[in-house]
This record gives C-alpha cells, sequence and structure tokens, in this order.
C-alpha cells in the first residue's frame, strides 16, 4: 500500500476567530495533485458547486465552504469573522445545511462570531466543523430550485469525502492541528475509511500559557466516515461528526470601551451522525436515502455593567433534530420520474434570563414562563417529473406538500423550461414556491402578538439565457409574512441574534413584546457571470444588480441587506517554471454596497445602557461600500513522491477597514462605528512523501 505523510504550517500573523485550516478534498486526484489554480464552470442557474479545486486555489476562502460562496453572484457576507450567507439579500438565517440531501443543525464552531450582539446565530459561526480535509464536494442550491422547497435563503449541500489509497494526513499550524487517516481495505478495495482529528493551536497555546487578549478561544472537531459497497446492496456510507469550541473572556485593561469589562463564558457542542445509501435496481431506476441525527448545546454566560449596575446575562438554547431524505426516481427514454420525502423532527429549548433571578420571558410568563420548549415535525413529499420536449427543449417540474405540525398543510414546489437553440446558447425558465419554519425565538414574538402563522414563505422567478462561458439571469423574489415593528426594529428578523435583546427590568415589556405584524418584501435584479482565459490567465467575473423593499403598512422602506450591487472579479495563473517546479497566483476582488441599519438613539441607549436603535423599520442609515482584495501565492516542488507546497493566503491585501455596524459606547456616552477586520496573511507549508 501507498502511504503518504503531510504536514502543513500555517502562520496567522492577525487577531481573528480561528479560521479554517488548508483544505484537502475528496476527488480521485486529490492526494497526486497538492494545489492547482484553475477556473471551472462551477455555477449555472442559481447553483454553486465547490469542489476541491476551489478550496486549494481561492484567495481569501480560508478553505471555508461557505466563505467560498461569496466569490459566486448574488451572495455575500454580513462579516469578515463570520461565514454567514446572504444570498439576494436574505439574512444568513433562513440558510440551511444539510448532509447528504438530508437536513442538520448548524455545523458551525463559535456561532456567536460576528454578530451585532455576541449571542449565537442560526447557521453561521467562526469556522466551519466540517474541516476541507473531510470535505468532498459541496453545493448551493439557491431559489428558485427543487432543493431548496423548504428554505429562502437556500440549502448547503455538503458531502464527505471517498478515499481511494492509503494515506497518513497530518497538519500543523498556528490556528489548528489536524490529523487524519485514510484506508483502503477488502478484496477489491470496495471498503473505505476516514478518520480526521482537529484541535485548536491557539487554545492549546493559551494552556501553555500565552495570553490572548484576555481571550481564551478553543474548538475540536473530529470527523468519521465508512463506506461499503457492495454487488446485491448498494454503496452503503456511515459517517459521524463531532464539534466543540469556547469562548471565555476576561475583563480587559486599559480599558477603552464597556465591552473591555465584559466576563463572558460561552460554549458549544455539536453531534451529528447518519448514514447515506445508494442503490440501482437496474439501468433505469435508483433509490438514494440518507438518515441524520444531530444535536447541539450552546451556553452563554455573561457579567457586564449596564448604566452602572452589575448586570448578568445567561442563554441557552438546546436542540435535536432527526432528518431522513429518500428520492426513488426511473427513467425512462425521454423521460425521468421520481418521488421524494423529507422529514425532520426538531426539539428545541431556548432560555435567556437576567441577575435579578427573573428570565426576560417574564414579560409573557402566561405563554412560556421562563423558557420556550417546542417539538414540530416537518415531512415534505414531492413528485418530480422531467421530459425532454422535441430535440431543443426540457420540462422539469416538482410538485408536493409541505406538513407542519404547528402549521397544517402547504403547497410547495418548483418548474423549469429550458430551450437550447444550440451547444453554446440555451434560455431558461425558473419558478418556485418555498416556504421555511419559524424559529424559536421568533415564536415569542409571534405569540407575543396573536400571530399565527408559523412559515415564512417566498415565490421565486428566474430566466437564465446561457450564452457559451457568458450566463445572465433576472430574477424576482418575493417574500410573504416577513415579521416587522413599528416599536422596534427587528423587520425580517435580519439580526435574529438580537432576539431578544439583553434588558434589565425596566424595559422588559417595551423589548420583548414590541408591536409586530407580518410584511411582504422583494428583491429583484439580475445576475450576470462570465469565465474566460487570456494569455494563459483564468479571468471570472460576476456582478449582481438587485433592489430590495419591505411594504409596511402605510409605505415602502429599506431592507437590512439590500444591497444595490454584488460584484467579484477573479484571475489565475499558473506557470511551470520547471519539470519538477512550477507556482500559482489566484487575486480575487469582492465588492458591494452598504449594508443598511436603523440609526442608533442616543437617549434610549444612555437610559439602557446598551444599543438602542431608533424606532420603526425604515432603516435610514446606510453603511459605506464594503470591498477587500485577496491575493494567494503557491510555490509546488515535486520530485517523484516528494511534493513541497508553499502558499500565502492573504486576506484584504489592502488592509481597508469596512464598515461593520454603528453601536452606542457607554463609556464614552457616543455613537461610535465598529469596523471589521483588516490585512490578513496566512503562510503554509506542506510537505508530502
Amino acid at each position: 500500500m501507498l502511504y503518504k505523510f503531510t504536514i502543513t504550517i500555517v502562520l496567522l500573523t492577525s487577531g481573528l476567530y480561528p479560521a479554517h485550516l488548508t483544505a484537502q478534498a475528496s476527488l480521485a486526484d486529490s492526494l497526486s495533485i497538492p494545489v492547482e489554480i484553475r477556473t471551472s464552470r462551477s455555477y449555472e442557474n442559481s447553483v454553486v458547486s465547490i469542489g476541491r479545486s476551489q478550496f486549494l486555489s481561492f484567495a481569501g476562502s480560508f478553505d471555508d465552504p461557505s466563505r467560498l460562496l461569496i466569490k459566486y453572484p448574488g451572495i455575500t457576507t454580513a462579516n469578515d469573522q463570520a461565514n454567514s450567507v446572504i444570498y439576494h439579500g436574505l439574512p444568513s438565517h433562513y440558510h440551511q445545511w444539510q448532509l447528504y440531501g438530508a437536513r442538520i443543525l448548524n455545523p458551525n464552531h463559535l456561532s456567536n462570531a460576528g454578530t451585532q450582539s455576541d449571542n449565537p446565530s442560526r447557521s453561521a459561526g467562526g469556522v466551519n466543523m466540517m474541516s476541507g480535509q473531510v470535505i468532498g464536494d459541496m453545493k448551493f442550491y439557491g431559489n428558485p430550485s427543487a432543493k431548496s422547497l423548504n428554505s429562502l435563503a437556500g440549502n448547503s449541500d455538503v458531502r464527505l469525502r471517498t478515499p481511494y489509497r492509503d494515506n497518513i494526513n497530518l497538519n500543523v499550524s498556528l490556528i489548528g492541528m489536524e490529523a487524519g487517516i485514510d484506508r483502503v481495505m477488502g478484496n477489491n478495495d470496495n471498503r473505505q475509511l476516514m478518520l480526521n482529528y482537529r484541535y485548536s493551536t491557539v487554545g492549546l497555546l493559551t494552556d501553555l500559557g500565552l495570553d490572548f487578549g484576555g481571550e481564551v478561544i478553543k474548538y475540536q472537531d473530529l470527523a468519521a466516515k465508512y463506506s461499503v459497497q457492495t454487488a446485491k446492496a448498494g454503496v452503503f456510507e456511515f459517517y459521524g461528526m463531532y464539534g466543540s469550541s469556547s469562548n471565555d473572556k476576561d475583563t480587559i485593561s486599559p480599558v477603552t470601551e464597556i465591552k473591555d469589562l465584559q466576563q463572558v463564558d460561552y460554549g458549544r457542542g455539536n453531534l451529528t451522525v447518519g448514514v447515506h445509501h445508494d442503490y440501482d435496481y437496474n439501468d433505469s431506476a435508483t433509490l438514494s436515502s440518507t438518515f441524520n441525527l444531530s444535536s447541539a448545546t450552546e451556553t452563554r454566560e455573561s457579567t457586564q455593567y449596564l448604566t452602572g449596575i452589575r448586570d448578568e446575562q445567561q442563554s441557552s438554547l438546546r436542540e435535536s433534530m432527526i432528518s431522513l431524505a429518500s428520492r426513488y426516481q426511473h427513467t425512462n427514454d425521454n423521460t425521468t420520474h421520481g418521488i421524494s420525502l423529507q422529514s425532520t423532527y426538531i426539539d428545541s429549548d431556548y432560555s435567556i434570563g437576567n441577575s435579578n433571578g427573573a428570565m426576560i420571558m417574564l414579560g409573557i410568563a402566561a405563554i412560556y414562563g421562563d423558557s420556550i420548549s417546542v417539538g414540530r415535525l416537518e415531512t415534505q413529499l414531492t413528485y418530480d417529473y422531467s421530459r425532454n420536449i422535441g430535440k431543443y427543449g426540457k420540462l422539469s417540474s416538482t410538485m408536493g406538500l409541505l406538513y407542519n405540525t404547528e402549521g397544517g398543510l402547504y403547497p410547495v414546489g418548483s418548474m423549469e423550461y429550458q430551450y437550447k437553440f444550440s451547444d453554446e446558447l440555451s434560455l431558461s425558465a425558473n419558478v418556485s414556491h418555498v416556504a421555511q419554519e419559524v424559529y424559536p425565538e421568533e415564536r415569542i414574538l409571534i405569540a407575543a402578538n396573536s400571530i399565527t402563522e408559523q412559515h415564512h414563505k417566498a415565490t421565486n422567478i428566474a430566466l437564465p439565457i446561457q450564452w457559451k462561458a457568458l450566463q445572465v439571469s433576472p430574477f424576482y423574489n418575493y417574500y410573504h409574512n416577513i415579521l416587522y415593528s413599528d416599536s422596534e426594529p427587528y423587520s425580517s428578523l435580519d439580526q435574529l441574534d438580537r432576539v431578544p435583546l439583553p434588558v434589565s427590568w425596566p424595559t422588559i415589556i417595551e423589548t420583548i413584546i414590541p408591536d409586530l405584524a407580518r410584511s411582504t418584501a422583494y428583491t429583484y435584479g439580475v445576475d450576470v457571470s462570465y469565465s474566460t482565459s487570456i494569455a494563459g490567465v483564468d479571468i471570472a467575473p460576476n456582478i449582481s444588480l438587485m433592489k430590495g423593499r419591505q411594504q409596511l403598512a402605510d409605505a415602502d422602506a429599506n431592507i437590512a441587506f439590500g444591497y444595490s450591487h454584488i460584484a467579484n472579479m477573479r484571475a489565475s495563473k499558473k506557470w511551470q517554471l520547471t519539470n519538477t517546479r512550477h507556482m500559482g497566483l489566484s487575486i480575487a476582488l469582492h465588492h458591494r454596497s452598504g449594508a443598511y441599519q436603523n440609526s442608533v438613539d442616543v437617549e434610549r441607549s444612555r437610559q439602557r445602557g446598551y444599543t438602542a436603535l431608533t424606532r420603526g423599520d425604515n432603516y435610514e442609515l446606510q453603511l459605506a461600500n464594503y470591498w477587500r482584495v485577496d491575493a494567494r501565492l503557491i510555490y509546488i516542488v515535486k520530485r517523484g513522491s516528494y511534493k513541497s507546497t508553499v502558499s500565502l493566503d492573504v486576506q484584504n491585501v489592502t488592509n481597508r477597514l469596512n464598515d461593520a455596524f454603528f453601536y452606542y459606547e457607554p463609556l464614552t456616552d457616543q455613537v461610535q462605528l465598529r469596523q471589521q477586520l483588516g490585512l490578513l496573511p496566512i503562510l503554509s507549508w506542506r510537505v508530502s512523501f
């Protein structure tokens, strides 16, 4: 058997929540070719396909699947410290995660990273617990799509890599240490085993006595996969992942802001196990099934000083999820029939309290008491049909029902018609109608306002035109039953991590029971993407021009992430220096208009001791445009089985400090601007033999 030994050293020279390590993916050449610089068609009709080449070559990606997505049309992020996904102006908590097509809970460490309130977020975090070392590929399905009928802002569906030869892998870095083993077994190499463990080096160095500004940030994760292929029963893949992370912060001296006086004890644990099965009945019929079980626990305790009073806050979120996805497909000549079942049971226990010994839910104690516990079952049954029409046309449709124990039955579906004028030119018309359940945090506000709907809904339309490597896709997304408030800026719950806001006794009723109502919002615009090669340089520009508004009771208003444009430019080139040496360079630019927020109400903030925004939902304040330039330089030496790779990956080469948000600073009694990260270089060295 052939073994491979790999060492990676990554030097991180700027403070940040720990980021991903250097990634390795699962394609057949993933270990024989350590790094490639190439641009492929990985975006088509709102679907992003990410594989090994993107993990190892994109500049400023941290080898994180979510961070890679912002290189594609219509997608951006709110804060560099987190890997949130904002698609066509929708907030990241409407984005969901799947593993082999079945839902899982948020698979991110440090989910409080980059949030305005420092409370956990719903789908993002500082670093994904699925390391690039274990991911085979990921597909992001934006709407309209038959794969995102239960998610307004799209699904990210991940598959773990399958080893193809025996290997031992060790990655050592300042931000993480990783060890893994690949085994190929059986008489016909029909059994594969992958094990991978990662631990935060920053946390280890802290244990050894180093001080990182009064903060102790740790994470660790373990991933395992065993797959077996049989002639009679098909392919089985058994997998499991465990991750834990913590962020302990002491008071900092000298004190420059009120947050320096805050003590935080944050922890998150996440366990996911599952099995995936593929079976071919014959050349025309297949069955694919996935069963996932995941659970997560997040706790956060903080001590801070609000208006001179010691205030202790506690919050916890415990969730368990059981999900099943199964699809039977039969193809006959030019027609394909499919039946799909997706079922998810989620049990949530959410609570938040303060130092007075009273949970801040007490204002609605008659409804929930000191916490909210919700168990709900959601099942989606769909039938899909596709058929070639004539020589150049193809019709695909998916129709079904979504059932939720809280909200009853709701129709969902999608339809696409594609006409190919030639091999180089095609026109499509896509439409979908989707529904997504509300979260426990939203239920608190919904119940307090006697709102009965339990789903957010959307209708999506796109008209993609593909000509060679150019794609132009006009789109329109209409969102129904979005929450908004005239008393607090909860519009579209775009900052779900702020709900409920920290409060002290005088403001319980005012904060927890705002005057909420249902509203609608919409975004429309056009996505344009192109890829080409000029003088050996691969170039891939794209731009999204958008407009987003929400419809209030008496007027239209801005939405928080209603960016007027999102633009990207990627360029890469590889030089063959000698027979054994080559070098690659990749550069990426991300530019978008500024996000919106309500301005800070200084008087109310002064009374509370923390940030209170102006009432209403118009989001009258716009932040400055966001842009950053990333670069990645790679140098590879290969002699026989020996390979050495040196990589310098730099995020934000120009060191631009982009706007994050405006907030009230009690220490100075002023409104201040929080800025995002500056220049962040990562130097890597990998040796394999």
